[in-house]
């Protein structure tokens, strides 16, 4: 189950960076819809759909399993499917912080490792 944890943690945790990126853009931050629509508009967001998308395999993965193992399969699958779309959307978050805040992490303790990420998954996709 750790790749159901991971894939939460990733999408919780860039939710939470949107929303402070955004209120240091001076953007709304009344609504995540907003918040959402503001980086789909900035292209840090293939859609605001696609982010929907990832956070209902989410919600889905916090409820108990059934014996259905085709279900589960399909679940695990589409996590494997939709998680080169959250490395994405975060690169360009990385990016646009960089670029339009000036903000970047003080330590680069995983710099490397994440950009290795990406740069993997951006080979696949591809």
């Amino acid at each position: 189950m750790s790749i159901i944890e991971r894939f939460a943690k990733l999408q919780n945790t860039l939710g939470a960076a949107m929303r402070h990126a955004c209120i240091l853009s001076g953007e709304p931050t009344d609504s995540f819809l907003k918040i959402l629509s503001f980086y789909e508009k900035t292209g840090v967001l293939e859609s605001v759909e696609s982010w929907q998308l990832c956070r209902t395999a989410r919600n889905f993965a916090a409820h108990d399993y059934d014996i259905d193992y085709a279900e589960i399969a399909d679940h695990f699958n589409m996590l494997k499917t939709l998680t080169p779309l959250l490395y994405m959307t975060a690169a360009r978050f990385h990016k646009y912080c960089k670029e339009e805040l000036y903000i970047e992490a003080n330590q680069a303790d995983f710099t490397t490792e994440f950009m290795q990420i990406i740069s993997a998954k951006q080979n696949i996709s591809e």
